[in-house]
């Protein structure tokens, strides 16, 4: 089952997942079970997706992380989700932006910087070291807005990382911290730019634009 109708929202992608399922049921002879239902749990996972409050870059963070479970049925539905609303963004709309990649593990503050960028870049996020480095190797994203207070190792060590490995070292990497006074200066001659948090919108768009002006 695919997605026939283009939906650049999460909740209408969602949604028009389980209008195909619908359809599809409809159209079908055999009396219709849920348990025998190959699709069950790829339409559960739609169906739970409708009801996310989520931008863009937070449903595809989500199925990420979805996907990376070790265990339980949600893996291969997300899986298959992930791959299906990347391969419908990449045929729409706004391909040619250039992605930025934001790392923050704070919901309220991540929601506000996806917010300011999503109508200028692609945007997609992490919340962890770990995670940033793993979507920053396979995403290689024109520029990397990184907090330094991760709740699984501190942003510098992420700054150091990505400028010690060969495919991530040219991108440009902004650093959003409340506590930047403490950095050393080696770690700040890293980054493209540091912006002390709280920042204004236009502050963070204005500074990102020269980081990603700087490697085009």
């Amino acid at each position: 089952m695919g997605v026939r109708e283009f939906a650049t929202k999460p909740k209408e992608f969602a949604e028009a997942i389980l209008r195909e399922h619908r359809a599809q049921r409809m159209a079908g002879r055999a009396r219709w079970r849920w348990g025998d239902d190959p699709e069950a749990g790829f339409v559960a996972l739609a169906a739970m997706a409708t009801h996310w409050e989520l931008t863009p870059a937070e449903f595809e963070a989500k199925l990420e992380r979805l996907r990376n479970t070790p265990t339980g049925v949600a893996r291969p539905a997300a899986e298959r989700m992930l791959a299906l609303w990347r391969e419908q963004c990449g045929s729409g709309v706004g391909t040619a932006l250039p992605t930025v990649l934001v790392v923050e593990d704070d919901e309220s503050i991540r929601s506000l910087i996806c917010y300011v960028l999503e109508e200028h870049y692609r945007v997609v996020v992490a919340v962890s070291a770990r995670e940033a480095l793993e979507v920053a190797r396979r995403e290689r994203p024109a520029a990397i807005t990184l907090d330094l207070m991760l709740p699984d190792a501190h942003g510098v060590r992420v700054l150091t990382e990505l400028k010690a490995d060969p495919t991530t070292a040219d991108i440009p990497v902004l650093i959003t911290s409340a506590y930047t006074g403490g950095m050393p200066l080696k770690h700040r001659g890293l980054a493209a730019a540091v912006l002390h948090k709280p920042f204004a919108p236009l502050d963070l768009l204005e500074v990102l634009r020269s980081c990603v002006r700087s490697v085009a």
